[in-house]
């Protein structure tokens, strides 16, 4: 993909990128006259010469990737976009989906095995929506939830039809995780994303040990 980056604070100097490699650099005005298929990235700061940082391509992919501009056809299609105000940051995110495609068929088989396993996998739809189809890490918390309390009603009616339901279990269960769910959803609109990234890493590390334990046998 051809973009061509310039800086707020420095808007006569431009850099043209082919890829992963500078293509030129110069006034702006010149290279986009030059090159008008290629798409303008606008950044604060200044673009000025500066020294060789080894580490460039590792600071801009964590900088910049994913590229919540950049959305594939089928998510601007069924217009999977949004924006939100990110109160710990006190910043305003905006973001589109990628890789919409294979978003959809890793949930079809989160939805497999949570019908298999009795409605076990929705831990998956957290790095589905942020991993695969780079959705903010805020916004796929949000959406698990919302997802995991749609679908597994329709899973449940199947354990409901053949008699396999304890009311006396689910009652203070349910009043157990509606508490649980209003208290993380607070604590997440003040938390930063780092912190919940690495919250959602352990859990998801102890949730893959203990099913690994119980299928070897290790975890009773």
């Amino acid at each position: 993909m051809l973009t061509l980056h310039v800086a707020e604070q420095s808007p006569g100097t431009a850099v043209l990128v082919d890829g992963a490699a500078v293509a030129a650099v110069g006034p702006y005005e010149e290279l986009a006259a030059a090159r008008p298929s290629a798409k303008v990235r606008r950044w604060p700061g200044i673009l000025t010469p500066g020294l060789l940082n080894p580490y460039g391509p590792e600071l801009l992919e964590a900088t910049y990737h994913p590229d919540p501009r950049e959305a594939d056809a089928l998510g601007t299609i069924l217009r999977l976009r949004g924006r939100y105000e990110d109160p710990s940051d006190g910043v305003a995110v905006d973001w589109r989906t990628r890789r919409t495609l294979s978003g959809f068929a890793a949930f079809a088989g989160i939805g497999f095995l949570g019908g298999v396993f009795g409605l076990g996998a929705g831990f998956a739809n957290v790095p589905v929506l942020n991993l695969v189809m780079a959705a903010p890490l805020k916004v796929a918390v949000g959406t698990s939830g919302l997802i995991i309390s749609i679908v597994n009603s329709s899973a449940a009616w199947v354990y409901i039809h053949r008699g396999a339901l304890l009311p006396a279990l689910a009652v203070p269960a349910i009043l157990g995780v509606m508490l649980g769910s209003r208290l993380g959803a607070i604590l997440l609109a003040r938390t930063p994303a780092s912190v919940v990234r690495r919250v959602v890493i352990v859990v998801l590390l102890l949730a893959g040990a203990r099913a690994f334990g119980r299928g070897t046998g290790l975890w009773p």
